[in-house]
């Protein structure tokens, strides 16, 4: 049987992110061809062609399009070439949802940067639009959120569906980092003053949540939280502190997430049951200890185990993406990326962070479930 040539897709945005994690990802994967990138400026679009000559994989020249000027045009002339099938989005937050609305109606598949839209509210809008438009057209939407295609994640989920820490009773989420002033994310002018909730919480804590959600065996359905801006370079808030519970069982967890605490690095997952723990500790790798406990009343030992796995999502998740447009929808493949990282899935992990916000705001518990409304099942 012949090899399936790759499919032809089109990067959109020449940011930080843009140029160091998807495109690498996009040239380690052989079912994707990258043929042209996309920026509002000419010469950030120019920046991004010229870095996808560095990558010995992708031998054909990479077309560029921008709206100031561009021998081949702008988004609207990219858009209609019948040999890109997808698009790939790597834009500013409120800038995503008219762009992913464009390219449905180009007849483009899409692969979203996280999160999956500015708002829930939003969010639902977006998703009823695909499912009752797009969708069943064959178009197909993916949020290319990497955190549950991380070999970490992946191996602590398969620790706890296998029972090693017996019945999981209570879990935390644990992260302090602080964003220097005028840094590299810092100073790109939508972080920088963004127009979104939360500031550096949505852009950032839809990551932490997402690798929870792939990790738990129960969805988190409520949150309490106080939020807090403790630097000012990092507005609206930088802080946000509470707790989570499951339904059917319920399980209680804590979360504390900070970008504004400067002498603290801490980045960890906690998971307690009834027969030992599981810490994931994460940044440049996922370091995982599970400590076990004796059995035997009379001997209660206890034992160690650390797994350190190196943090490659980004290029996971484009492997699997590209596997997925392959076999198709309604394959195992593309079932195992929707459950991950499809629209509804990653409107959990926005739900969350919306709702910790909001509950920061009102002192009140937040059942996510309501706030998702009919698009809670995944």
């Amino acid at each position: 049987m012949a090899a399936t040539a790759p499919h032809g897709i089109a990067l959109l945005g020449a940011g930080i992110f843009a140029k160091t994690a998807h495109l690498p990802a996009i040239a380690a994967a052989d079912t994707l061809k990258l043929l042209a990138v996309y920026s509002r400026s000419l010469s950030s679009a120019t920046e991004l062609s010229e870095a996808a000559k560095t990558h010995p994989t992708i031998t054909s020249a990479v077309d560029i399009y921008a709206d100031d000027s561009a021998a081949k045009g702008d988004l609207t002339a990219l858009l209609k070439r019948e040999d890109i099938e997808t698009v790939v989005l790597a834009l500013p937050i409120t800038l995503q949802p008219s762009i992913i609305e464009q390219a449905f109606q180009a007849g483009k598949n899409v692969i979203s940067e996280k999160p999956v839209a500015p708002t829930v509210e939003e969010g639902k809008r977006l998703i009823d639009l695909y499912e009752k438009e797009y969708k069943p057209k064959g178009i197909t939407w993916i949020v290319a959120e990497q955190y549950p295609y991380e070999a970490g994640y992946n191996k602590a989920r398969e620790i706890v569906a296998a029972g090693k820490i017996g019945t999981v009773r209570s879990f935390n989420l644990d992260f302090y980092g602080f964003v220097v002033p005028d840094s590299k994310y810092h100073a790109t002018s939508w972080r920088n003053k963004p127009d979104y909730q939360g500031g550096f919480l949505l852009d950032g804590g839809v990551h932490f949540v997402a690798g929870l959600r792939h990790m738990l065996p129960h969805p988190i359905t409520t949150v309490t939280a106080t939020r807090a801006l403790i630097q000012k370079h990092l507005p609206p808030f930088d802080t946000l502190a509470g707790f989570f519970t499951t339904s059917e069982p319920t399980l209680n967890g804590t979360f504390n997430i900070s970008f504004g605490i400067e002498a603290s690095s801490t980045r960890q997952y906690t998971l307690r049951g009834s027969k030992g723990t599981l810490t994931v500790a994460f940044g440049q790798t996922q370091v995982l200890t599970l400590t076990t406990l004796s059995t035997n009343p009379e001997e209660p030992t206890s034992h160690e185990i650390v797994i350190e796995l190196p943090s490659q999502g980004v290029v996971h998740e484009f492997e699997a993406f590209g596997e997925a447009l392959t076999e198709g929808v309604g394959s195992e493949s593309w079932k195992l990326v929707e459950s991950r990282s499809g629209p509804r899935a990653t409107l959990r992990d926005l739900a969350i962070i919306e709702g910790a916000l909001n509950s920061g705001g009102s002192g009140e518990k937040v059942d996510l479930r309501k706030l998702a409304g009919e698009h809670w099942e995944i």
